[in-house]
């Protein structure tokens, strides 16, 4: 809990601190990442599983599986290059004078990130309204296509 409320009191201080442009760019780059990284890990684990369930069902369906298979990791390579783009986004905006308290909003940034994932997977329901978690993290892939 004190490390909770620790982490908290920080975000707010840096928050209170002058942002530059370069580093709004780094805190969103990070946030990217942050994305990235859990849907990456999360898209591993769904294609392991799915080869799991290749190899006990090998007998009755191995051609729609393979097919399963060989989407996933098309849209896994897909993710990666996300990914990738978001760290090299990441890494050209931070400055040689990057404060403590943007370094500390960086991080806050890609752990946000995956929390609003990881939240938004969690309130979606039929004919419910966007959530705000999702909309945040749609940011990204929005993104993708807009070099800074």
């Amino acid at each position: 809990m004190r490390r909770v409320l620790l982490v908290s009191g920080l975000a707010i201080l840096g928050l209170l601190t002058p942002v530059h442009a370069d580093d709004e760019r780094a805190i969103f780059a990070a946030y990217c990442v942050g994305y990235y990284k859990y849907t990456v890990q999360e898209m591993q684990r769904s294609l392991n599983e799915s080869r799991q369930w290749a190899q006990r069902d090998a007998d009755r369906d191995r051609a729609g599986w393979q097919k399963v298979i060989d989407t996933s990791q098309r849209e896994l390579q897909g993710e990666m290059l996300g990914l990738d783009r978001s760290r090299n986004d990441l890494a050209e905006s931070l400055s040689t004078e990057t404060s403590n308290n943007v370094t500390l909003a960086i991080l806050m940034a890609e752990r946000q990130a995956q929390d609003d994932l990881r939240s938004c997977f969690n309130e979606v329901a039929p004919r419910q309204d966007v959530p705000p978690s999702c909309k945040r993290v749609r940011r990204c892939r929005e993104a993708e296509n807009v070099r800074f």
